[in-house]
């Protein structure tokens, strides 16, 4: 795969939320995110950060844009499979389509990337306070149609896996 006409940026702790935002507002066609955590508890996040992620997420989806949310979440550790569980039903109240990838029976997905038609979002942030506040995580934006159409192959594998495993689907 070549991919031409190209911009990198990086992405430290306190421009993920900027970026991811902008990602999302950016959008027309499509926006697709594959993230292994994302917890909305609001003991941790006072200031709600991430129920501002899936409320963006909400408000494409109502702009026409084609969104797809797909938490990795986890079997194993039970604190991390609720919270990704609530993020699911919170993203499918605000009309946002959402698979949970987790199973014992088949591999998970531990992806974390952000795409729309015209860039990709990539790196080590899950959607968790710790991952964009306290913690030392780097991502990078990549401004580029051929690296979104390239993730947008891999993220539909995911999603279909997602449905014929034992997945929660909303």
């Amino acid at each position: 795969m070549g991919v031409i006409d190209t911009t990198v940026v990086g992405v430290p702790d306190d421009s993920y939320q900027p970026a991811v935002r902008r990602v999302i507002q950016e959008a027309r066609q499509f926006l697709l995110a594959s993230v292994f955590i994302v917890d909305i508890n609001a003991h941790h996040d006072l200031e709600m950060k991430i129920i501002a992620l899936l409320r963006e997420l909400g408000a494409a989806s109502w702009r026409g844009v084609e969104v797809k949310l797909l938490i990795g979440s986890s079997e194993k550790n039970i604190a991390i499979g609720e919270a990704c569980y609530i993020a699911h039903v919170f993203a499918h109240g605000l009309g946002v389509e959402s698979r949970i990838l987790a199973s014992e029976s088949h591999r998970g997905s531990h992806s974390k990337f952000v795409l729309s038609e015209n860039s990709v979002l990539t790196g080590s942030h899950n959607w968790s306070l710790g991952a964009i506040t306290g913690q030392f995580q780097d991502s990078v934006l990549v401004h580029s149609t051929d690296l979104a159409a390239y993730f947008r192959t891999l993220f539909i594998k995911q999603w279909d896996r997602a449905m014929n495993g034992r997945a929660r689907t909303c």
